[in-house]
Order: C-alpha cells, then structure tokens, then sequence
C-alpha cells in the first residue's frame, strides 16, 4: 500500500512541478521520513524511476 501512495503522488508531483521536486517534498507530501521513503524502494535502479 505505501509503494502505490508513493507512486501516485510521485505523478502528482510530476504532473505540478515537473521534474523540479525533491524526495524530501515527496517525503514531506506523504508525511513521512526521506528514510521510510528509500526504505520502500530497497534497490537503486527503483529509486532512479523517482
């Protein structure tokens, strides 16, 4: 469940500001940690996609 809200607000985020936002907007958008944001996506080629 929090890979799919992660995902979606990604794109809404993308959709908003385009390429022009930072994990930590992306975290502070979901209310968590940066931390709990990478924990979701364990290996580095998934972190790209974000």
């Amino acid at each position: 469940m929090m890979r799919k809200r992660v995902i979606e607000c990604c794109m809404e985020l993308l959709a908003l500001r385009g390429l022009k936002f930072t994990t930590a907007e992306l975290a502070n958008s979901l209310g968590i940690s940066k931390r709990t944001l990478y924990e979701q996506f364990e290996y580095w080629s998934t972190r790209c996609f974000l």
